[in-house]
C-alpha cells in the first residue's frame, strides 16, 4: 500500500512537472521612453526595454509583442517613469515577414503620434521591440496601407 501511495505520489509531481513545461513562459521585451531617465532629453530615439511575460505559444509571434507594445507600460512601469509616445487604441491591423523585412500596418490612430521628436520615439519603439526576433532586420512602417507621410511631425 505504501508502495503504491509513493507511486502515485511520484507519477502525479511528473505528470504536475511535465504539464508545467508544456505550458511554460517566455520572456519578451517591449521598447518605451522612459521620463526618469535624463538621456531622453539627449536623444528623441531613446527607448528603454522592459520585460513581459508571455506564454510559450505566443512569444514568439511578432504579432503578439506588438499587441502587448500597443497596452502600453503597466502601472509597475509608468511608476518607474515609462510611458508611450503611441496613441490609446492605436490598432495593429496586420504583419508580413517578406525575407527579413517586417512590413506592419497599424491603423489611423498612429498618425495622431505629434511632434517630430514624437514620431522619432513612436517609430523606435516599434522598430526595437520587433528587432528582437532573429528573422528580422529590418522594420517598414505603414499605417492603413500607406508607406508615405506617416509619422509626420
Amino acid at each position: 500500500m505504501k508502495k503504491r501511495l509513493i507511486g502515485l505520489v511520484l507519477l502525479t509531481s511528473l505528470f504536475a512537472f511535465t504539464v508545467g513545461c508544456l505550458s511554460g513562459s517566455e520572456t519578451v521585451e517591449l521598447y518605451f521612453p522612459n521620463t526618469k531617465d535624463n538621456s531622453q532629453v539627449l536623444s528623441c530615439d531613446s527607448v528603454q526595454s522592459v520585460e513581459r511575460e508571455l506564454s510559450e505559444e505566443v512569444a514568439l509571434i511578432p504579432e503578439e509583442t506588438i499587441r502587448q507594445l500597443l497596452l502600453g507600460p503597466t502601472e509597475s512601469e509608468k511608476g518607474s517613469g515609462f510611458m508611450s509616445v503611441i496613441p490609446e487604441g492605436v490598432q495593429l491591423i496586420g504583419l508580413q515577414l517578406e525575407g527579413s523585412i517586417a512590413k506592419i500596418d497599424f491603423s489611423a490612430g498612429l498618425n495622431q503620434v505629434g511632434g517630430s521628436c514624437g514620431t522619432t520615439m513612436a517609430r523606435a519603439q516599434i522598430t526595437r521591440t520587433l528587432l528582437q526576433f532573429s528573422e528580422i532586420e529590418e522594420v517598414q512602417i505603414s499605417v492603413e496601407g500607406k508607406t508615405e507621410d506617416i509619422l509626420e511631425p
